[in-house]
């Protein structure tokens, strides 16, 4: 079992939030901010507050896309940032976008 495991490495840790952060306040484009919070779905689940000037952003990808992400966040204010993005656009598809 040892050699399959040095054969078949596991994939690589993810990023700590804190560069996620920085790379999500960096990021110019729409597809960049989707790639960083399609990251920052993969197993953070607190601070969803550091999230929500991007429920405003213009791009609708965006906003599906933290909606999506923030299913994982836990606590109160992932909710109601997720109740927030669910009432500006209820036709919006519930579905995965990461």
């Amino acid at each position: 079992m040892a050699k399959l495991r040095r054969r078949f490495p596991y994939d690589e840790p993810p990023k700590p939030k804190l560069e996620l952060m920085m790379r999500l306040r960096t990021a110019s484009t729409a597809d960049e901010i989707i790639d960083v919070l399609c990251e920052l779905g993969q197993g953070r689940r607190g601070g969803a507050e550091e999230l929500a000037y991007l429920a405003d952003h213009p791009d609708p990808d965006v906003r599906d896309t933290l909606e999506s992400v923030l299913r994982v966040y836990r606590g109160r204010e992932a909710r109601r940032l997720r109740e927030r993005l669910q009432l500006s656009d209820p036709t919006a598809p519930d579905a995965d976008n990461c």
